[in-house]
């Protein structure tokens, strides 16, 4: 993920993004690894992981959501609906 497309929005907010480089399948690896990080902060604050994927990114990668179920972890992933 570039630096260009990391953008803030508030105080402690981030919302990374791939707009810039257009990879399909990106987007579940990382949410995984940003779920892994969001739990090992030291401020022990609990955060919020959200995914908006498309279906074929989702086709792509859909192996990692075991990973995240054996992990523990509690991202939302929300593929919209084709019609959307």
């Amino acid at each position: 993920m570039s630096l260009q497309s990391v953008k803030f929005y508030g105080e402690g907010d981030l919302f990374p993004s791939i707009e810039v480089n257009c990879s399909i399948g990106y987007s579940v690896g990382a949410v995984l690894g940003a779920a892994l990080a969001a739990r090992e902060l030291p401020d022990g604050a609990e955060r919020r992981v959200i995914l908006f994927v498309g279906e074929g990114s989702l086709q792509l990668s859909v192996q990692e959501i075991s990973t995240i179920i054996r992990r523990g972890l509690k991202p939302i992933l929300y593929p919209p609906s084709p019609k959307f």
